[in-house]
């Protein structure tokens, strides 16, 4: 998977129902994981789906919004369970993010609730002014084609749910390419600011932000492999 590629912007849905199966059905052989339930959300071009394994436990439940009209694009919101997924959960979970990178397309944005005990390491690293790339579920983000972020730090409650992360994948090559240098710099400022304040022999006296680390270093080094190579 490239996951430097740049998704076309989407027009509305036509037929989420079928989009959500077919994400399903692609995501199946990396998570073992089925389509078990698919019902409507509060608005008639949302729907609500849970993803499960086959011992029933659940991996996700989401809420996918099919867009209307020219300018409300697609979204899809997720709230994942990584608990039964043992200690690999992040590269596991990556094929479902592509997947719904390539759901909502350009423009298109996703959203993650991190207020769960396996993901409490983004809350954490987001307080401490980590970029969000370089945090669990911003890598993940990341791996689904987003290139910016916004944290909803500040639960809204009702129907906006609690505290999550968001991602908005970019509209075009040329904006991908302003995005990804941004997010490229901010980056190697916070790979930067870690060396000059870590001793090289303490570095694993934080694993959390030894972790950090070595996403940051991972997208800086994806971005220089892709560089010039962005297609739509």
């Amino acid at each position: 998977m490239d996951v430097t590629s740049v998704r076309p912007v989407l027009p509305p849905d036509e037929d989420p129902e079928r989009s959500l199966r077919c994400l399903a059905a692609t995501v199946e052989p990396a998570l073992g994981s089925s389509l078990t339930r698919l019902g409507h959300g509060r608005a008639r071009d949302m729907l609500t789906f849970d993803l499960r394994s086959g011992s029933g436990a659940l991996v996700a439940r989401g809420l996918y919004f099919a867009g209307r009209g020219r300018w409300l694009r697609r979204f899809c919101e997720l709230v994942i369970d990584p608990t039964s997924m043992g200690g690999a959960w992040l590269e596991r979970l990556a094929p479902l993010f592509e997947a719904a990178g390539d759901l909502v397309g350009g423009e298109g944005r996703l959203f993650v609730h991190y207020e769960h005990p396996t993901l409490e390491e983004t809350p954490r690293l987001l307080a401490l002014a980590t970029p969000p790339a370089a945090t669990p579920i911003g890598w993940l983000l990341w791996r689904g084609g987003c290139l910016w972020y916004k944290d909803w730090y500040f639960a809204e409650g009702w129907t906006e749910g609690g505290r999550k992360l968001q991602g908005t994948l970019p509209r075009d090559r040329a904006a991908a390419a302003r995005q990804e240098d941004r997010l490229a710099r901010e980056l190697r400022a916070f790979l930067d600011a870690l060396q000059a304040s870590t001793a090289p022999d303490t570095d694993a006296g934080d694993a959390v932000l030894a972790a950090a680390r070595l996403r940051a270093a991972a997208v800086v080094a994806a971005f220089g492999a892709a560089s010039g190579s962005h297609r739509v």
